[in-house]
């Protein structure tokens, strides 16, 4: 482990196909950021993409009320007049 800029990192060693180290090799060497950025950013993104799925997943199998968008877009509406503010956006 390593720790940078107050983040505590842990290292790791993962075998990638031929093509992928290609490709993240061409973008380190055309952009300013490394292999290692474009990795942690890939993961990050696919992490928090299957968290989210695992949450709707989690609700759908509930038996909580689901809301369709107009219904949705309605309440918000209602809880901004009860809180007073006003919406300049379409919603």
């Amino acid at each position: 482990m390593t720790k940078k800029l107050g983040k505590i990192y842990q290292t790791l060693t993962i075998k990638l196909p031929q093509e992928w180290a290609e490709h993240l090799l061409f973008l380190e060497k055309t952009t300013a950021k490394s292999k290692d950025y474009y990795i942690q950013e890939a993961l990050y993104r696919y992490l928090e993409d299957l968290e989210d799925l695992q949450i709707g997943l989690k609700v759908l199998k509930s038996k909580s009320r689901t809301y369709t968008s107009e219904e949705a877009d309605k309440r918000l509406k209602e809880l901004w007049a009860m809180k007073g503010i006003s919406n300049s956006k379409n919603v």
